[in-house]
């Protein structure tokens, strides 16, 4: 998984060797075989707003988009392509200081929280949410994510 600086300014001080494994481990309980293909970038907030007022009529700046492909082939590849995350880096930095964690603990746990979402898990009811957050909590564990606070944990 390639991660695209989309933004203006140099790339963010993470380490993408981590994301990418954290998004193959997360995805090979998923897929045994052969990987799909995710399309990763990071985003400025005005950029994420116009995605999001576009594709959600929600005139905001969120943390993250998905947007899953359905059964899409990648013709360059063979492999099947899962979807697009579109991270604002800028909401994540925001998150991250109000949790007290770092940048990278917060792009990890967007990435799980986003691949969930391209694997077909959702939170717009109590049911779903307990759901994905379980396996969300599982993959932070796993991934040794150390967390203050976790966007979205508020109730309904």
């Amino acid at each position: 998984m390639d991660i695209n600086n989309r933004t203006e300014r140099p790339f963010p001080p993470i380490d993408i060797e981590k994301i990418n494994l954290l998004a193959e481990n997360l995805l090979r309980d998923f897929y045994p075989g052969e990987l799909p293909d995710v399309s990763f970038s990071l985003v400025e907030a005005d950029e994420i707003r116009a995605l999001n007022r576009q594709f959600r009529s929600v005139d905001d700046a969120t943390d993250i988009l998905s947007f899953p492909a359905g059964d899409e082939i990648d013709p360059e590849t063979g492999r099947e392509f899962l979807g697009d995350l579109i991270i604002c880096v800028e909401r994540a930095a925001d998150q991250a200081a109000d949790g007290r964690h770092t940048l990278q603990d917060e792009i990890s746990l967007l990435t799980i929280h986003g691949l969930l979402h391209l694997l077909g898990y959702d939170h717009s009811d109590p049911e779903e949410k307990a759901e994905m957050w379980t396996l969300q909590d599982e993959y932070i564990r796993r991934n040794r994510l150390r967390l203050g606070k976790i966007s979205g944990d508020e109730p309904f």
